[in-house]
């Protein structure tokens, strides 16, 4: 992809079929980053602060503040080179052999969603 953002912006529409509310919120990461794990994170703090608890009809998920991914801040605890070339190697393979070929394990759980997801395009199947 060649790029990574540094900030992390959600937008959730809920509703209980009465009431009607929307959030938009953003934080900005410590480093900017392409990292599943990263991303995931900021927008689960993010959810977790402001969701009011109704159904969710709604959610956009933005990262801007980019800048290219070919210069990587260094970590002393942690190896984001290898966490970064994992991620690259794991989207390779996706793009070869489809969505279903690599995923969580947690997929596998009967609530789990992504197999059936894998097969589909924007939530229709093939």
């Amino acid at each position: 992809m060649g790029v990574q953002g540094r900030v992390v912006a959600l937008g959730v529409g809920e509703t209980n079929g009465q009431r009607e509310d929307v959030f938009n919120r953003q934080m900005t990461l410590i480093r900017p980053t392409s990292l599943t794990h990263d991303l995931v994170n900021a927008v689960q703090t993010l959810f977790d602060q402001y969701w009011q608890g109704m159904p969710v009809s709604h959610i956009a998920i933005v990262l801007t503040g980019l800048s290219s991914d070919k210069i990587q801040q260094l970590d002393l605890f942690e190896d984001r080179a290898k966490q970064f070339d994992l991620e690259l190697v794991t989207d390779e393979i996706k793009g070869r052999f489809g969505d279903a070929y690599i995923m969580r394990t947690s997929s596998l759980l009967n609530s789990g969603v992504a197999r059936e997801r894998a097969g589909q395009i924007g939530g229709h199947f093939k």
